[in-house]
């Protein structure tokens, strides 16, 4: 327990000489500058507003490309490989071929476009969800640095009394 309050006096000492040459002004925006606090509040709210901005392109078609490509002798993947070609011939279903096939290459690719033509509003309910979970973080954003002036200000205000008591303290013993 004394080791901490040492440590505590050790830290508001040096605090006192600190404070001697700094305003609170300047205290405060060295603060909101560097606390990970709030960049982390901020962070929140910038990812919102994104979510928001991508709810709000739900209109927009997407498309894709997907393509694979693979080479096996293994007997099950050489048949579902025959079979994805869409190519079959009567020379396929040969039993020899089935049980003991060479070694294939199989490819395959897609182009696909999805285009939404009805979604029962919900889209349209997400993107207000977004709006007002980007408004509450903007309000939540405001509290964090609130609180955290307020407590900046209240370390402040500690610290310029007791650099007061300090001089009082030091021109004690002259006056003694």
């Amino acid at each position: 327990m004394n080791k901490n309050i040492l440590l505590s006096l050790t830290l508001l000492t040096s605090q006192i000489s600190f404070a001697k040459n700094m305003t609170l002004s300047e205290a405060w925006s060295q603060i909101n500058s560097k606390s990970k606090v709030i960049q982390a509040s901020n962070l929140q709210l910038e990812s919102l507003k994104e979510s928001k901005a991508r709810a709000q392109r739900h209109w927009l078609p997407r498309v894709y490309l997907g393509a694979q490509a693979y080479q096996t002798n293994d007997p099950g993947a050489s048949f579902f490989g025959l079979l994805s070609q869409r190519s079959l011939l009567n020379s396929d279903f040969n039993p020899d071929l089935i049980n003991h096939p060479d070694t294939k290459t199989y490819t395959k690719g897609t182009l696909g476009i999805d285009l939404p033509i009805y979604e029962g509003g919900m889209k349209s309910s997400q993107v207000d969800l977004y709006n007002n979970l980007a408004k509450a973080q903007e309000h939540s954003t405001s509290q964090v640095q609130l609180e955290q002036f307020s407590q900046v200000a209240l370390s402040y205000a500690s610290i310029a009394v007791l650099n007061e008591q300090k001089n009082k303290i030091s021109e004690l013993p002259k006056s003694i």
